[in-house]
C-alpha cells in the first residue's frame, strides 16, 4: 500500500472524517423508515392472528405494504415512508375494518386496537350435504349400474334394469350379452 496515502487516513482529520459519516449515515437510515405498529382483536377481545393488515395511501386507497398479524394480533409496517395513510384489517368470517387516517413523520406510528366484528354472511346454523351416485359407472374391468333410488328399480327386476343398461342385450331365453362376451341368467 502507498505510504502516502496510509499516513493521509491514519490523520486525525481522516479519523474524524470517517466518523462523521458514520454518524450521518446512521440518522438518515433511523429517520427515514418509521414503522406502524399496532393489533387486531375480535369483537369478544380475543386476539385475531393471521389477519391481513393492509396499509393504503388516504389519498386514493392505493396499497403500500402488506402484512400478516402474529399469533397475538400484533402487526408491524415496517419501512413507511412519509406520508397520509390509513390502515385496514381483515379475516375470513370477520367485517373488514379501517383506521382513522394518520400521518407518518419521523417516528414509529402505534394505532389504536382495530376490533374486527364477526360476519353474520358466514354463520351457519346447519349444512347438509347431499350426493348421489350416476346410474352408470364405466370403470377399467366392469360397468356397474347404480338403481338404488331409481325409477329404473320401481317395480322392475334385476332382469329388466339389467336390460335397460346400456351394452347389455337379454335375447329370448333370457341369456345375457355385454358387448362380446356373453353370461348366463340363472
Amino acid at each position: 500500500m502507498n505510504p502516502l496515502l496510509l499516513s493521509r487516513f491514519s490523520s486525525t482529520s481522516g479519523w474524524s472524517l470517517t466518523l462523521f459519516l458514520l454518524a450521518a449515515g446512521s440518522a438518515v437510515h433511523a429517520q427515514s423508515h418509521p414503522s406502524i405498529v399496532g393489533n387486531v382483536r375480535t369483537a369478544a377481545g380475543a386476539p385475531l392472528e393471521f389477519a391481513t393488515i393492509t396499509l393504503h395511501r388516504a389519498t386514493d386507497s392505493t396499497v403500500v405494504a402488506t402484512e400478516f398479524s402474529d399469533d397475538k394480533g400484533a402487526f408491524r409496517l415496517a419501512q413507511a415512508t412519509a406520508g397520509h395513510y390509513l390502515v385496514s384489517a381483515s379475516q375470513v368470517g370477520f367485517v373488514r375494518q379501517w383506521s382513522k387516517p394518520f400521518d407518518v413523520a419521523t417516528e414509529a406510528v402505534t394505532l389504536p386496537p382495530l376490533t374486527l366484528p364477526a360476519s353474520g354472511a358466514t354463520a351457519l346454523k346447519e349444512v347438509t350435504v347431499v350426493g348421489q351416485r350416476p346410474m352408470f359407472e364405466r370403470l377399467a374391468d366392469r360397468t356397474v349400474v347404480n338403481v338404488e333410488g331409481s325409477t329404473l328399480a320401481a317395480g322392475n327386476s334385476s332382469l329388466d334394469v339389467l336390460t335397460r343398461s346400456p351394452g347389455v342385450t337379454v335375447d329370448s331365453n333370457n341369456n345375457l350379452s355385454l358387448g362380446a362376451s356373453k353370461a348366463y341368467w340363472c
